[in-house]
């Protein structure tokens, strides 16, 4: 969602808005609306304001805290590759503690292409 999509609306003195699971209904000195939006969407009525708001956002949040920790966990596996590789550990040794072949190993680890 842009960022002019997750802004709260100010809904002006005069105007009802009601708000029925997917569903919002707007009745003002101008006229009426109605709108559908996808179940998935939270629509939210408080304090004069109304939000938007994305199930998924939160998800997406968890996804790049998990891939902070995913890169941190990678980098020390890679510091301790570079440990074994220089007391002489073998590739055969690093593939198989790290469930990998050793080419695989290798591949991975060695900084070589």
């Amino acid at each position: 969602m842009s960022r002019i999509g997750r802004q709260p609306i100010a809904i002006p003195a005069g105007v009802e808005v009601v708000v029925d699971q997917s569903r919002v209904s707007v009745k003002g000195p101008l006229g009426s609306l109605e709108q559908t939006f996808h179940p998935d969407m939270r629509i939210v009525l408080e304090d004069g304001t109304l939000r938007v708001e994305r199930p998924d956002d939160e998800r997406l949040t968890g996804l790049a805290k998990v891939q902070a920790v995913v890169s941190q966990a990678d980098a020390a596996v890679h510091d301790y590759v570079d440990v074994l590789r220089g007391r002489g550990i073998s590739w055969t040794r690093i593939g198989e503690a790290l469930g990998v072949s050793r080419q695989a190993a290798w591949e991975r680890f060695s900084g070589e292409d």
